[in-house]
């Protein structure tokens, strides 16, 4: 499938000339960091556009999955002067010290968090059913049958 979609790609240019966009590239990346995290950062290296936080970001969802630290540490340099919100960044880097024991690091991480009031954000799930909505965080047992919700989660 990877290589499928490497040549869709390359056909985009070559037989159909379509420029591909930016979403394009963020399409490959994904691919490319299945088997191979070094021709995902040539590719986003490569890239006529400027890559997003987003492109960015994915590669270093992918270094932490590879747990490829060097890699992790090049997307942030990348990600940091995009000026966006950098909370998920902050995190994800110091769950990957943890994950491959810098803990030194992970301190430091935490101290930059702290420095500049960066708090990791609780996920919220909201389910609909029949009209009602429904609101869930990590850990929340307020829910009235939130027993049996856990209990059915356990199971799965």
């Amino acid at each position: 499938m990877v290589e499928k979609g490497w040549n869709y790609f390359t056909k985009m240019k070559s037989e159909y000339r379509i420029d591909p966009s930016i979403e394009h590239y963020g399409c490959m990346l994904d691919l490319a960091r299945v088997d191979d995290l070094n021709k995902a950062k040539e590719l986003i290296t490569k890239v006529p556009l400027e890559p997003t936080s987003r492109i960015w970001g994915s590669l270093l969802a992918a270094s932490r999955q590879h747990k490829d630290v060097e890699l992790a540490e090049f997307a942030t340099k990348q990600i940091l002067p995009l000026g966006c919100d950098n909370t998920g960044l902050y995190v994800l880097l110091s769950n990957l010290y943890a994950e491959t024991g810098r803990w030194e690091d992970v301190r430091r991480v935490k101290s930059i968090m702290e420095s500049q009031q960066l708090m990791k954000t609780v996920g919220l799930t909201m389910v609909d059913v029949k009209g009602q909505t429904f609101k869930f965080t990590d850990q929340d047992r307020s829910h009235e049958h939130g027993h049996l919700i856990y209990d059915v989660l356990d199971l799965l």
